[in-house]
């Protein structure tokens, strides 16, 4: 485990994904597009921008949330198939 993270820390931040990632799946699932920072911001309850795209570029670089090549800092419509069996779904 990297120096200066504690298990508490980390299990908050993997709770912050999972609630970003089922945001944008039940977001692109009702608008037929992907959500704004600001509304992933808003939607999830984090505390700002900048911690809503520390979250967002951790999700795309390990692989469940691919960003948007032509268009600065859109996400893409692709996602990893397993988002769209992660708990929280409100069907």
């Amino acid at each position: 485990m990297p120096s200066g993270h504690s298990p508490a820390k980390d299990a908050r931040f993997a709770e912050k994904q999972r609630r970003v990632l089922c945001f944008v799946r039940d977001y692109w699932t009702g608008h037929g597009y992907a959500p704004s920072i600001r509304e992933i911001m808003q939607g999830c309850g984090l505390s700002s921008t900048s911690v809503t795209h520390y979250t967002v570029d951790a999700l795309v670089e390990t692989g469940w949330l691919r960003r948007d090549r032509g268009a600065s800092g859109c996400l893409s419509r692709t996602i990893r198939p397993g988002l769209l069996m992660l708990e929280g779904r409100d069907a």
